[in-house]
C-alpha cells in the first residue's frame, strides 16, 4: 500500500459522511516537471469516511482536473503568456487515480472528485471535495544537459546572454514556479527569450521546445544574413551609387591622361567595376547574432528596419554620398569592405535604444560551456 504524504482535503460532512482526497505521491503541494522534461506522476486517492463502509469502498468516483497559469501570476507575465492544460476528466471504480497529463504545463492545479455514497441508514448521498493550493512548477536543465543539447557555440552564447541558461526563475522556496519572462514586458520567455512571434504554451513550459524554436530561428536568421549582400547589390540606391562611382573614376581617368598628354584624342576609359563581396564567416555569424535582437534602425541606403550588423561603406562627398572604395592594382576593380555599424546608430529619434545596441558584443563575450 502506498505511503500517504499527509496532504489531504476533506469535504464537509453530509449525513454523517465525508469525502477525503489524498495525494499519495509525490510530495506536494508543489509538483515538479522533471528536467527531461516530463510531467509529474501525481497519484491520488479518494475515500469515503462513515456510512456503509463495504458499499462505499467500491463506489464510482468522478474526477476533473484543471491546470492554469494566468497573469499576473509571475513577474513580467502578460495576458498573452497565459497557459492552460486541456481539462482532464475520468471515472474510476474505486478511489485510486493517477492524473494522465498530455502536455508539459505548469501553474495552479485544481482537482475535484465526486461520488455518491451510502449513509448508515442506506440513504444515497452526493459528496464532492476540491483541492486547494496545489501547483506544478518547472525544473531548469543542468548546464551539462544544455552543453550536449544546444547544437552550436553561437546558440550557447545567446542562451547564456538571454537567460543565464534558465527556462524558469527560482523562488524563495527553491521551486521554479515561474517561467522566465522577458523583463521588457513584451512576452518573451525561457532559455532564448522567444518573443516574436509570441511563444506557444509548449515553448513557455518545455525548455526543449524553446530550444527547437531557437534552432529554427537561427536557421531563418542565418539565411537572412547570408542573403543580405545580394539584397544590397539589387538595391536601387546602391546601384545608383555604383553608377556615380564609375562615372567619377572614368572622369578622373580621362583627366589624368589628358594632363599627361594634352594632344591625346578619343580617350576610352577602362571598364570599371565595383564588387560588393559576400560576408566572410565571421561577418555572417555576427550578422546572424544581430538578427536575434532585430534589425531595428535605418541603414545607410535609407531603409528602416534593415540595419544589419554591417552595411555598405559610404562617405559624404561634395556632391552627395559616395561609395568608400578604392580601385585596386588592376586599375579597374574596386572591392568594397563591409563596415560594422556604430552601436550609437541603433536609436529611435527620441534617443531611446532600439533593442540592445551592443547585442553582438554582449553575446560574444559570454563564456562557452
Amino acid at each position: 500500500m502506498a505511503t500517504i504524504t499527509g496532504l489531504a482535503f476533506i469535504s464537509n460532512a453530509v449525513n454523517g459522511l465525508t469525502l477525503q482526497l489524498e495525494v499519495v505521491s509525490p510530495n506536494g503541494p508543489a509538483f515538479k516537471i522533471s528536467e527531461k522534461p516530463e510531467m509529474p506522476q501525481i497519484k491520488l486517492r479518494a475515500s469515503v469516511c462513515g456510512g456503509d463502509a463495504a458499499a462505499n469502498k467500491t463506489a464510482w468516483f468522478d474526477w476533473s482536473v484543471t491546470l492554469r497559469h494566468e497573469s499576473p501570476a509571475c513577474r513580467h507575465q502578460t495576458a498573452s503568456n497565459n497557459t492552460s492544460h486541456n481539462p482532464l476528466n475520468a471515472r474510476t471504480f474505486g478511489g485510486d487515480w493517477t492524473i494522465p497529463f498530455k502536455d508539459i504545463r505548469g501553474g495552479k492545479l485544481e482537482v475535484t472528485v465526486k461520488t455518491t455514497a451510502k449513509a448508515a441508514g442506506g440513504k444515497l448521498t452526493p459528496l464532492s471535495v476540491v483541492s486547494k493550493d496545489l501547483r506544478i512548477v518547472g525544473t531548469n536543465p543542468a548546464i551539462t544537459t544544455l552543453s550536449t543539447t544546444i547544437p552550436n557555440n553561437v546558440l550557447k552564447q545567446i542562451a547564456r546572454h538571454e537567460s543565464s541558461l534558465r527556462q524558469f526563475l527560482d523562488s524563495r522556496d527553491g521551486a521554479c514556479a515561474c517561467p522566465y519572462f522577458s523583463e521588457d514586458g513584451k512576452g518573451g520567455v525561457g532559455l532564448f527569450q522567444i518573443t516574436n512571434p509570441l511563444p506557444s504554451a509548449d515553448e513557455i513550459w518545455n525548455w526543449r521546445k524553446n530550444l527547437e524554436r531557437a534552432k529554427a530561428m537561427f536557421a531563418e536568421k542565418h539565411a537572412a544574413a547570408k542573403g543580405y549582400p545580394g539584397q544590397c547589390r539589387k538595391d536601387p540606391v546602391f546601384i545608383d551609387l555604383v553608377r556615380q562611382f564609375i562615372e567619377q573614376q572614368q572622369t578622373e581617368f580621362v583627366a589624368e591622361k589628358k594632363k599627361a598628354n594634352p594632344q591625346a584624342k578619343e580617350l576610352v576609359p577602362p571598364h570599371f567595376q565595383v564588387v560588393l563581396p559576400e560576408y566572410n564567416d565571421d561577418e555572417l555569424y555576427d550578422d546572424t547574432i544581430r538578427a536575434f535582437n532585430g534589425y531595428g534602425g535605418v541603414d545607410n541606403l535609407g531603409h528602416r528596419g534593415r540595419l544589419h550588423e554591417f552595411e555598405v561603406p559610404i562617405v559624404p562627398g561634395d556632391e552627395g554620398d559616395m561609395l568608400d572604395a578604392r580601385v585596386g592594382a588592376d586599375g579597374k576593380t574596386a572591392t568594397l569592405q563591409w563596415q560594422r555599424v556604430d552601436p550609437r546608430r541603433r536609436r529611435y529619434d527620441d534617443g531611446r535604444p532600439i533593442g540592445d545596441p551592443d547585442y553582438v558584443a554582449n553575446v560574444k563575450k559570454q563564456p562557452l560551456f
